[in-house]
């Protein structure tokens, strides 16, 4: 027995207890006639507790005394309990980890409790000391509507004293993004998730919450900014949705407030004490967002009854790819066109880059006034990009394969890069020489993956420098020099 009276002293998820002899409390239940009560010191207001007898106990109804225990095993418990051939049940060692209760256990005796048509005793607390009494002796499982977190057994025979460790007060779980690099024009999806309670404390002085909400700062970087869902989970898991209540999504109000009553207008409570609130939002992120750097985060405040409680944030972040253009000399190149595997805004904003705008493709030209430099903002890291000259400039070879660039993740805020060229204008590593020439491309405002592009002249198509041309003129200053004879013999002859 000394296996189950051990675990009876320590931390327990779904509650096992024996109950004891009968101590006055504030808010006593009356169960049967017996001998035993468990009193709960600290019940939280609003807060439904159950017991279920699991088996029956005998007691010497001393404090810190014998007891046994007899009864059937559930199935479900077969793993964690024995029973020997005078019908003696003891725990087995799955039931531990260490001193305390295993968590299989505790998972088990929640499982087992939630099968139960009915509970030997339930009553909703009122928020001062709780007694259940007239119980016959035995081992108990107490839940909670408010979770299956730990409650401490103080003693077992003959008072079973415990206090109830699950909190009274709303956990705020924080608030998280599906998807942290994007690009410009993507929709991203926000979730912010928070663990309800009726009443905000413990005793008779808790308070009843009428309310609760979220404020996101909803920056400029976020457009068309949309409540999706809003959930209340009865029992906080995902794994069942029978129990959740889908609420009509209210929007983000004119101070980016989402406001979630939480009593009917007779101040009765509208959800399950414990519940768990989803909220799902989402928003396009646009080409108000800043590129690299510390990226682009939006914060959230939690509270309830119109006071903040709580607050989380998140950010993402999204990144530019530049092509520097040059001839074989380092020398910027207006006039080479190239295409992008994607659409571009029409207009480019004052620093002079594109914004991408989705699928498609564009062809942009390089541009004296820009430096022979295209920018191209708000596009994902580690995505490669793959570049087409589809014009060359006038006396340079068009390149002969694609270019391929790819973003990469930086805190930087601004661009500076170096390359060195050979004398036949290929891009070489090393120190500068007498050799080679320095290239540098530099942006204070926006960070981008550059690529230097080298177009070369034309190469002269050899000559032979025969008589073939030539020829023609020998020719042509004979027939020049015959005809002036002839007009001149012509004209003496018409004289005489």
């Amino acid at each position: 027995m000394k296996g189950i009276k051990k675990l009876l002293t320590g931390i327990l998820a779904a509650t096992m207890i024996m109950g004891a002899s009968v101590t006055a409390f504030a808010q006593d239940v009356t169960v049967a006639n017996g001998s035993a009560t468990i009193n709960i010191s600290n019940a939280a207001k609003g807060e439904t507790y159950k017991i279920y007898k699991l088996f029956d106990a005998t007691v010497t109804g001393t404090d810190g005394g014998s007891i046994a225990y007899s009864g059937d095993i559930p199935t479900s418990l077969a793993a964690y309990f024995s029973k020997d051939n005078a019908g003696n049940i003891s725990a087995t060692t799955a039931a531990f980890s260490g001193d305390e209760m295993s968590d299989g256990l505790k998972e088990a005796l929640k499982t087992w409790a939630d099968g139960q048509q009915s509970a030997t005793a339930e009553v909703v607390s009122d928020g001062s000391a709780l007694s259940f009494t007239g119980l016959d002796y035995g081992y108990y499982v107490v839940s909670t509507t408010q979770g299956d977190q730990a409650i401490t057994v103080d003693s077992t025979n003959p008072n079973a004293q415990l206090v109830d460790k699950n909190s009274s007060t709303p956990v705020f779980e924080g608030k998280t993004v599906d998807d942290t690099i994007v690009y410009i024009g993507q929709r991203v999806n926000y979730t912010v998730k928070f663990k309800t309670s009726n009443y905000d404390g413990a005793g008779t002085g808790a308070e009843l919450i009428t309310s609760y909400y979220i404020q996101d700062t909803l920056p400029d970087f976020l457009a068309d900014v949309t409540v999706d869902s809003i959930v209340v989970d009865d029992d906080a898991s995902d794994q069942t949705t029978d129990d959740q209540t889908t609420l009509t999504a209210t929007q983000f109000d004119a101070d980016k407030k989402i406001v979630i009553p939480w009593v009917d207008g007779n101040r009765n409570s509208l959800y399950k004490n414990g519940a768990e609130v989803i909220i799902k939002y989402s928003a396009t992120v646009t080409k108000e967002a800043a590129i690299a750097g510390t990226g682009n985060t939006n914060h959230v405040d939690f509270g309830w009854n119109g006071v903040k409680k709580a607050e989380d944030e998140e950010t993402i972040y999204t990144y530019a790819l530049a092509i520097k253009k040059v001839d074989q000399n380092g020398n910027a190149l207006p006039g080479a066109t190239f295409r992008f595997p994607f659409a571009v805004e029409a207009d480019r904003l004052s620093d002079g880059s594109y914004v991408y705008a989705g699928e498609g493709s564009t062809e942009i030209t390089t541009k004296k006034e820009d430096g022979s430099v295209i920018v191209v903002r708000g596009l994902v890291s580690d995505a490669a990009v793959t570049i087409e000259e589809t014009v060359a400039p006038n006396g340079y070879n068009k390149l002969t394969q694609s270019i391929t660039v790819t973003p990469q993740q930086t805190t930087e805020v601004k661009t500076h890069k170096t390359w060195l060229l050979d004398e036949n204008g290929d891009i070489v590593d090393g120190s500068v020489t007498t050799n080679t020439k320095e290239v540098k491309y530099d942006n204070e405002i926006i960070a981008a993956t550059v690529e230097l592009v080298v177009n070369k002249t034309g190469n002269t198509l050899p000559s032979t420098g025969g008589i073939g041309t030539t020829i023609f003129y020998i020719i042509g200053g004979i027939l020049i020099i015959a005809g002036v004879a002839y007009f001149m013999l012509r004209r003496k002859a018409d004289a005489e």
